[in-house]
């Protein structure tokens, strides 16, 4: 296993290649294991990988956004709202495409959404203009079952549309775009909701639940977007501080000059 990882680190693999690949070992090595072929453990398992960052770290401003929206609606409007949704609530593509008329609660505004990644159901909050959009599809649901949004066959949808890429890259929003964790993709829509919290003062852990992070370090990537906000705090803080030592001084003095004038009076 050591050869085959320095093999694999010699000929420039990416780290996550290799864990891949180590992935697959194991698997197989614990399917052999669970069928009574062997007992020991799996020689990966004192192995120690190298270490990446796969985390995609791309996400849109809010000009970039409305300027892909126009786009995409030209395209397609169901890829449209399948997007829109994704910047307002933080779902990912697969969450929207196992959504039904059952999850959605116009009224309330609010829209459950089931078999996460993290296996736990969550509570996504509509904005108006999601509302408004579910409000015009409503006629498409006939019953709590329907899927709200369907491919041409009326059947669930198995991936995005490649109208998307298409949008993006007649926008450019990838043009000399080189690390791919940088590059627009669909899950980009989710980041850029997260984001947009946190520059809006949003705390981590609200964004956590909103978005459905099963653990608070997965948030932590949005941190630094924070620190204007966090900045701006102090710099309130410093304010108020400031107006306090005025208000005090002004105090003080006042006292200070109606102690003189009584002494003057005597």
């Amino acid at each position: 296993m050591e050869k085959l990882k320095k093999k694999m680190l010699d000929a420039e693999k990416a780290p996550r290649t290799v864990k891949y690949a180590f992935d697959v070992i194991n698997q197989t090595w614990g399917l052999a294991r669970r069928t009574g072929v062997i007992n020991e453990d799996s020689p990966t398992k004192n192995i120690k990988l190298p270490k990446f960052d796969n985390r995609r770290l791309r996400f849109l401003t809010h000009k970039e956004a409305e300027k892909l929206l126009v786009n995409l609606a030209v395209r397609s409007q169901q890829l449209h709202d399948i997007s829109l949704l994704s910047m307002h609530t933080g779902m990912r593509a697969g969450e929207i495409f196992s959504l039904t008329w059952g999850h959605i609660d116009l009224e309330r505004g609010l829209i459950t959404i089931v078999d996460t990644k993290a296996t736990k159901t969550r509570t996504a909050f509509m904005t108006g203009q999601i509302k408004a959009m579910f409000k015009r599809l409503y006629g498409n649901g006939k019953n709590k079952t329907d899927l709200v949004f369907k491919d041409r066959k009326d059947q669930r949808i198995k991936e995005v549309s490649q109208s998307f890429d298409r949008a993006v890259k007649d926008l450019k929003l990838n043009e000399g775009v080189t690390d791919w964790r940088e590059k627009l993709v669909f899950h980009s829509l989710r980041h850029s909701y997260a984001s947009w919290l946190v520059e809006s003062g949003t705390d981590l852990y609200t964004v956590s639940k909103l978005i459905g992070h099963s653990t608070l370090k997965m948030t932590e990537r949005y941190s630094h977007l924070g620190e204007n906000t966090l900045q701006s705090a102090v710099k309130n803080l410093e304010k108020s501080i400031t107006r306090a030592a005025a208000a005090a001084r002004a105090t003080d003095q006042e006292k200070l000059e109606g102690s003189g004038n009584e002494l003057r009076k005597v």
